[in-house]
């Protein structure tokens, strides 16, 4: 687990049992000083890269610890950034509908699929009355919908979901990479070309997306890669072959100084030969390329791993509700 905090002028050492220390960026990056704290020994019951499954107190010191040293900064930055692409999203895709309140977001697009329809947590310390209307008014919608917040939510707020159906599950980081010379050696993947598909083919990207397990229905996840959607100034999607085939693929959203990354799938049969990170490596290298001083994405378990070779970093863990399987 790498955590991240901005200084403007770190010197020397900070002593945590257990721990090393290591800077993370160069002095030419966006910010100051960027430094990470390593679990050298993770110890019984803890996973080093996912930092979800740390004991309860080794989180409460860490969560306190970085807050204090102004992690709230860069977390803060990616929560608005995450609902800006959102914004964009809604305004891409036709008869899309936002709300805010409270700290909270509302979106409705219409896609039936619950990832693109509900609450998302701006702030840390949503109010739970303006989430309660929020989700009542994705409710009265009719779609699928999912509620998605950052840490710090009071009590309340589960119950209020837990009341309207939705039941809380494994949620997922959320990374940033500011480095694009670490994306290089991921590029080269054998036997894989990576492209930039048209906007009047993103029926491609959809089926692949589907078939590696990442969107579901692919006939409804066409609605995000309709040409009009991908026609947006900042929409990209790509996917890379093999032989003529479409194997693994990815979307991204170039906005000012960042760029999002979406969809990133593989083939189950073509899994596990770099195919993945090469297809966020060329989204990110794009992104870069416009403009974008940082990328950002959330993982899966399955992910994490990928996002960290490509020098993705952990900044804030998301907490995750979905509606009831029947």
């Amino acid at each position: 687990m790498i955590g991240w905090f901005r200084s403007n002028s770190f010197s020397g050492g900070i002593d945590v049992p257990g721990t090393s220390l290591s800077s993370v960026c160069s002095p030419s990056s966006s910010c100051a000083c960027i430094v990470a704290w390593v679990f050298a020994d993770p110890g019984p019951g803890m996973t080093a890269h996912r930092p979800f499954e740390w004991p309860e107190a080794v989180w409460g010191w860490w969560t306190g610890r970085v807050a204090s040293a102004g992690m709230d900064l860069i977390a803060d930055d990616l929560a608005r950034a995450i609902m800006q692409t959102w914004e964009m999203l809604v305004n891409a895709v036709p008869g899309s509908q936002v709300r805010r309140e409270g700290g909270a977001v509302g979106v409705v697009t219409g896609i039936r699929l619950g990832g693109f329809n509900g609450v998302w947590g701006e702030s840390r310390d949503v109010d739970p009355r303006a989430v309660g209307r929020l989700l009542d008014w994705v409710r009265a919608a009719g779609m699928p919908h999912s509620m998605t917040l950052r840490p710090g939510w009071a009590p309340e707020v589960g119950t209020i979901a837990h009341e309207r159906g939705l039941v809380r599950v494994p949620g997922e980081p959320v990374m940033v990479s500011e480095d694009a010379a670490l994306l290089l050696d991921a590029l080269g993947a054998d036997g894989l070309s990576v492209r930039q598909l048209a906007p009047e083919d993103g029926v491609l990207h959809a089926r692949v997306a589907a078939v590696g397990e990442v969107t579901g229905n692919e006939a409804h996840y066409r609605t995000v890669t309709a040409p009009e959607v991908l026609g947006t100034p900042g929409f990209r999607c790509y996917v890379g072959e093999v032989a003529g085939q479409a194997v693994t693929t990815a979307l991204s959203v170039s906005n000012g100084d960042y760029v999002g990354i979406f969809s990133v799938a593989t083939l189950p049969d073509h899994r596990r030969r770099g195919y993945g990170g090469a297809v966020t490596a060329r989204a990110a290298r794009d992104g870069f390329g416009s403009g974008a001083r940082w990328a950002w994405l959330s993982a899966s378990e399955a992910g994490y791993p990928v996002y960290r070779r490509l020098g993705f970093a952990t900044v804030e863990q998301l907490d995750l509700w979905e509606g009831r399987r029947s």
